[in-house]
This record gives C-alpha cells, structure tokens and sequence, in this order.
C-alpha cells in the first residue's frame, strides 16, 4: 500500500516538474517581422492569458499603420494560441533560431 502511495506521488512530482520552464515567458517582449520591418508583434503578459498587439499596415490607406490586439493562452505544446475567426493561429518559438513563427510569418527579437 504505502509503496503505491509513494508511486502515485513521486509521478505527480515528476510531471509536475515536465511543465516547469514553460511559462509563456520567453514570448514576452517585443518582435520585428523579419521580412517587412513595419511589421511587429508586443507580446505581454496579462495574468494567465497574453495580449498580442500587432502593427501592420494597413490594406485600405497607403503609408499608415494598423493595430491589432488579440487575446492568447499557452496550450500545453508550450506555444501561443490566438482563436480567430478562421481557427487557430498557433505562434512557437523556433529553438534553433529563437524567432518566433507565426502562420507564414518569421518574428526576431527586439532589444
């Protein structure tokens, strides 16, 4: 009996340990398209949940800039999720390379 309790702890313990790390902190910050410098994503913390806020410009009015902000959660693959009206856009971090990957798009780190 008590080597079954021990079992049962030691594997919760264990598995607890296997999602330590994986925060969502290392998308905070701010991040430049690497293609189309106009292009970025801020990524902040907002309790459980991020708020992404992207400037991109705008189709309808040539030379100005538009915003976007969405809501995402850190699914348990460790990524981002952002429910759109066409699915779900998932962002990851490429661990190669530390840019963030997004739908067809690169993202590198601003300092």
């Amino acid at each position: 009996m008590n080597s079954k309790i021990f079992f049962v702890v030691a594997t919760a313990a264990i598995l607890a340990g296997c999602g330590a790390g994986h925060d969502g902190g290392e998308f905070v910050g701010k991040w430049q398209n690497v293609d189309q410098a106009k292009v970025t994503e801020v990524i902040e913390r907002n309790g459980d949940q991020f708020i992404l806020t992207e400037t991109l410009p705008n189709p309808f009015k040539a030379n100005e800039l538009k915003t976007i902000r969405s809501v995402a959660t850190l699914n348990t693959a460790g990524n981002l999720v952002i429910p759109s009206s066409f699915g779900v856009v998932e962002l990851a971090i490429d661990k190669k390379t530390g840019n963030l990957i997004s739908s067809g798009a690169e993202f590198k780190r601003v300092e």
